[in-house]
């Protein structure tokens, strides 16, 4: 191991090395004469000592020499920018249970795959910014989508996947920090079901489509979301004590949890809910079975539901379609025009107050405890009202109940005989239920 002063066969001095299992040849442009062989002895001797003591760079005395390569830094090959089409494929494929629901993940497809892809397909994903989600914005408006759906593309679908991109290091700086969602338009009425209409979609059912009519019956007096509702098993429901236990919800063919953690409770079956499950309770159940089903016995879907069930029977009815979702409004707002408490209200729907408050507060009139409500749905008698096919069409069926001006001058009257009012309201209810 060293270094050694060597003479080509070409008559050309010549450096011969040997040092940590690597041997080389680095030839010169000096003929072998004694002043040449002075002149290179001296770096002969520096590299030999350095090679004894371990500090020898190769390159400090041969930049150019033949095992250069090997002692060069490798260039490391820069990655050519991914797109934002590219990270999108990635992206999606990590979506889906449990961490995100299937109808989250079909939500992203759409918004993202169907909205944003087609104008950012080519886009590097490291060269977004606000500027970006501002023209987005802006042209996504321009086509026609409301500032809901904008905002919903925009700043619902779109942000998860660019703060995985930077969770990735593929964005140096959030877009989202300059860039505001758009104004939306006042947003409509919750809208639910008159009483009138109520009574008439749930006598249709009986009589129509009979296998439903329970279903109907929870969704009108428990308030319960209709995910809710498609995930109640018989082992949750207890007819005795008049409770449901909500703890899952169903959307599509997947089951998961509630919407948040307080949405797990117990409900109260009023006297028409239990006396409908009770009827429609099979003999031969486990405590997995769906409580709502086919007449096949297959699990309900909420999209075929409405599709099939809920549509035609309002259309028969000549009742303005709106969401099935609409039923739990209607016993909201039902509940709160008779002067149920807040907190039993909340308790039963899984809402918070503010939430009630600011969507249901024209409704609001006293405060009860879920009586006035039994109270109004018949004290425990079975009430189905006797119905004839040819009378569901007729659009003064259903008027059981007092009309909104009816219903506030009363609540009027009451507030100023200190609540002696409830019981003109729940006896004139029970008159037209009865």
């Amino acid at each position: 191991m060293g270094c050694h002063l060597r003479t080509s066969r070409h008559g050309y001095l010549a450096f011969q090395l040997r040092w940590n299992g690597l041997r080389s040849w680095e030839g010169t442009q000096l003929r072998d004469t004694a002043a040449n062989r002075a002149r290179l002895e001296k770096v002969v001797r520096l590299i030999d000592a350095e090679i004894g003591a371990g500090s020898f760079e190769y390159l400090r005395f041969f930049p150019n020499g033949n095992k250069a390569a090997l002692f060069h830094p490798q260039d490391k090959e820069v990655p050519s920018p991914k797109t934002f089409a590219n990270y999108y494929a990635e992206w999606i494929g990590r979506q889906g249970p449990p961490r995100v629901k299937p109808s989250t993940v079909a939500f992203y497809r759409y918004a993202i795959g169907g909205k944003v892809l087609p104008r950012w397909k080519s886009r590097s994903i490291e060269s977004i910014v606000g500027a970006d989600l501002q023209a987005l914005q802006t042209n996504l408006y321009a086509l026609g989508l409301s500032a809901a759906t904008v905002n919903r593309v925009v700043h619902g679908a779109l942000r998860p996947l660019l703060r995985d991109a930077r969770r990735d290091d593929l964005l140096a700086k959030n877009p989202y920090e300059a860039v505001r969602p758009l104004r939306e338009e006042p947003k409509e009425s919750i809208d639910p079901y008159t009483p009138e209409e109520r009574d008439r979609i749930l006598a249709g059912f009986r009589v129509k489509r009979a296998v439903y009519y329970p279903l109907a019956c929870f969704q009108f007096f428990t308030g319960a979301r209709p995910s809710e509702a498609f995930a109640l098993r018989w082992g949750k429901v207890d007819l005795e004590r008049r409770l449901a236990r909500i703890d899952r919800s169903r959307t599509g063919s997947y089951e998961s949890y509630t919407k948040t953690v307080k949405s797990r409770r117990y409900v109260r079956l009023h006297s028409i809910v239990t006396e409908a499950l009770r009827d429609a309770k099979p003999l031969d159940v486990s405590d997995e079975t769906p409580v709502f089903r086919t007449p096949a016995g297959v699990a309900l879907d909420i999209r075929n539901f409405y599709q099939r069930e809920w549509v035609p029977m309002l259309n028969d009815l000549e009742i303005r379609l709106r969401p099935f979702y609409n039923t739990r409004h209607t016993y909201i707002s039902f509940a709160m025009s008779l002067g149920e408490k807040l907190a039993f209200v909340c308790s039963q729907t899984g809402t918070s107050p503010a939430m009630i408050e600011r969507h249901y507060g024209c409704y609001f009139l006293q405060t009860g405890d879920g009586d006035l409500l039994e109270a109004a749905l018949g004290g425990g008698r079975n009430v189905k009202p006797d119905v004839k096919p040819s009378e569901l069409a007729d659009p003064a069926f259903g008027e059981t109940l007092l009309n909104s001006v009816a219903k506030t001058e009363a609540s009027e009257r009451a507030t100023r005989r200190n609540r002696t009012g409830d019981l003109l309201i729940t006896n004139q209810l029970l008159y037209h239920l009865s």
